[in-house]
C-alpha cells in the first residue's frame, strides 16, 4: 500500500499543532519538510497453474509423490479450495507424471467445472484438461480394443498356419506314398 507523502505530511502537522494548541507555550514551528520513507515489501510470486504443471513433470517421483500428500492433506483441511483441487486433478491427470490416475482426475474436474465460483481461466483449464483425459481414455479403450482383436486374427492366423502345415504333411506323406507306389510298380516291369 503506497502512502501519500501529502497526506502523511498533513497528519504530522495536526498533530504537532494539536500538542502546541494545549501547551500554551511558544509554539513549536513544524519541521519544514517531514522526510518518510516507504519500503515496499515484495511479493513473492504465485506461480501459476501452468507453471505449476511444468515444474511437476520435470520432478522426481518421490517429489510427486510428497506433493500428492500435501496437497490432500490441504484438502483435508480445506475441500473447497480450488487451488489445491486445480493442482491435485493436474498431478493425477498430465501425461507422464508419476502419480497419474485418470479417473481421479476426471472426478475432480467435473467437480471444479460444475464449481460455481470458480475464476474463467481456471475452469477453461480444467475443461481442457478433462476433454484431454476423455480423449485419452477413449483413444487408450480403442487401442486395448484393436490389440485384442490383433490378438484373436493372430490366433486365428496360427491355428490356419497350423492347419496349413497338418495338411502339407498329409500331401507330402501322400506324395511319398504316390512315388514309392510308382517306383515299385517300375521295378516289376
Amino acid at each position: 500500500m503506497q502512502i501519500n507523502k501529502t497526506y502523511i505530511s498533513a497528519l504530522i502537522l495536526c498533530v504537532l499543532l494539536s500538542a502546541c494548541a494545549g501547551n500554551k507555550q511558544k509554539p513549536i514551528a513544524p519541521p519544514s519538510v517531514a522526510k518518510i520513507t516507504v519500503i515496499e515489501v515484495p511479493q513473492p510470486h504465485k506461480e501459476s497453474l501452468l507453471e505449476y504443471a511444468a515444474n511437476q513433470l520435470t520432478t522426481s517421483t518421490d517429489n510427486q509423490k510428497k506433493e500428492l500428500q500435501g496437497l490432500n492433506q490441504m484438502l483435508v483441511i480445506n475441500k473447497q479450495d480450488i487451488p489445491t483441487r486445480m493442482k491435485l486433478a493436474l498431478l493425477y491427470g498430465l501425461p507422464n507424471s508419476k502419480v497419474r490416475d485418470m479417473n481421479k482426475a476426471q472426478a475432480l474436474l467435473d467437480d471444479l467445472i460444475r464449481e460455481p465460483s470458480i475464476e474463467t481461466e481456471q475452469k477453461t483449464l480444467a475443461s481442457l484438461l478433462r476433454d484431454y483425459i476423455v480423449d485419452t481414455a477413449k483413444l487408450n479403450q480403442k487401442i486395448r480394443d484393436e490389440q485384442k482383436r490383433g490378438d484373436t486374427l493372430q490366433a486365428k492366423a496360427d491355428n490356419a498356419q497350423q492347419r496349413a502345415d497338418g495338411l502339407q504333411r498329409k500331401l507330402d506323406e501322400l506324395k511319398n506314398i504316390e512315388k514309392a507306389m510308382t517306383d515299385r510298380g517300375q521295378g516289376n516291369n
